[in-house]
């Protein structure tokens, strides 16, 4: 119980901060703003699914290897996270820039430096987390990821009060909470030291192997969370793209919940179980784990959403702003959205506990490839076709993730 404690607390905070989020959102800014900041979010995730991604992804595999060292490879992973800042500057700036050049919109271009400050520290904050989970310290990841989510949440909103419901106000916010963020996240591994110079060459060597094509995946990882508001953006307005950041906010909400509960719980555990495997019945087993933990996912996300919509209507006025009322009809297609960006997930440990990476490019590549072009088709022809598409999404990418995914695993075994 001293283990599941945190957990569940943490993740009953993370349901009433979203809500509460929601609730301040809806009242204090207005449907054209928040389009626009949403789609300045969803560029601040580049350093968490792309340029970090190596290092995150070395992070969750390999922690418990690396038990008996933790210091040290807490110390290592903070010096390639940093080493890797230069690159996230230069990746934001020019999509900042083309994004500006195709719009004329300069504000994006303006916020670079915040977007770039807070893209750095949700990635320092997630390979911070993953080490103090993978140490099983989970009192930690509770007063992590709890302070990170308190400070992304509430510090744009505070800005808005103080000064406008603005974008300038809201992104201005998220660099300054983001500064603070890396701070924190530097006092949890003060007592880090550096290892031996031959260590950090094996870990650094071994980091650009495994590491190098989760680069890719991130960049299909992102198509695949943020595709669907980017489509959205081409062929309807910043006001329907708002609405639909509020309704995918409040539809993740239970999704979420539901996938970071089954991640904490699971992860450390099929992990365990390959670093251990040497036979294609073992690895059959993990095989099993990681379709019932899908199905787990699957059913219980797709419930709480399905309850969330039919609550929809009900929730204008005392928790949705009446502004956000279309939004209600948006819910089960962004909550089936949210679902189909992580319905793989679990899938994917297989591969990634057999250290095939480049073959999980390719497979991401194909379900990115799949919804993008879904997404963009959809929305050109009508916002009810682009809901439909949305909702049969998880359902599609499961059937070929699955397909590609066992064919890879078991290849050669």
């Amino acid at each position: 119980m001293n283990r599941l404690l945190p957990v569940i607390l943490g993740q009953l905070s993370t349901l009433l901060i979203g809500l509460i989020s929601v609730k301040l959102l809806s009242a204090l800014v207005p449907p054209t703003v928040n389009g626009a900041y949403s789609l300045f979010l969803s560029f601040a995730q580049i350093g968490v699914l792309i340029t970090h991604a190596g290092v995150i992804n070395h992070s969750s595999r390999f922690w418990h290897r690396e038990r008996h060292r933790p210091e040290a490879y807490a110390a290592f992973l903070w010096r390639e996270s940093w080493l890797r800042a230069p690159l996230l500057l230069c990746v934001l700036a020019g999509a900042t820039i083309c994004y500006s050049l195709k719009t004329a919109d300069h504000a994006f271009l303006l916020g670079a430096p915040m977007m770039a400050a807070g893209a750095f520290a949700l990635a320092i904050t997630e390979i911070v987390a993953l080490g103090e989970n993978a140490r099983e310290h989970h009192w930690n990841v509770l007063k992590l990821r709890l302070g990170a989510s308190i400070l992304r949440t509430f510090a744009p909103l505070a800005a808005v009060l103080l000064f406008a419901p603005s974008f300038s106000a809201l992104i201005g916010a998220f660099g300054v909470q983001s500064v603070v963020a890396v701070v924190a996240c530097g006092f949890f591994w003060r007592r880090s030291s550096l290892p031996a110079d031959q260590q950090t060459h094996d870990w650094k060597k071994e980091l650009n192997e495994y590491g190098r094509p989760f680069l890719f995946l991130g960049i299909g990882s992102w198509l695949l969370s943020y595709s669907d508001r980017w489509a959205l953006s081409i062929s309807h307005t910043n006001a329907t793209v708002g609405l639909f950041a509020l309704a995918s906010n409040l539809a993740a909400v239970p999704a979420t919940f539901v996938l970071s509960l089954l991640m904490q719980w699971r992860f450390p555990h099929i992990f365990r179980a390959s670093d251990s495997a040497k036979t294609k019945s073992h690895w059959e087993g993990i095989a099993r784990s990681c379709d019932q933990t899908t199905i787990q996912f699957l059913l219980l996300s797709v419930a709480a959403v399905g309850a969330l919509h039919l609550m929809g209507p009900h929730l204008v006025g005392w928790l949705v702003g009446e502004r956000y009322e279309p939004s209600m009809g948006l819910l089960l297609a962004a909550g089936f959205s949210t679902i189909s960006a992580q319905v793989c997930q679990f899938q994917y440990l297989l591969l990634q506990g057999q250290r095939k990476s480049r073959e999980m490019v390719w497979v991401m590549a194909a379900l990115a490839f799949t919804k993008s072009i879904g997404a963009c088709v959809a929305a050109s022809f009508s916002l009810e076709a682009f809901k439909w598409w949305l909702i049969a999404s998880p359902f599609v990418l499961l059937a070929v993730g699955r397909q590609l995914i066992r064919k890879a695993a078991f290849k050669g075994l």
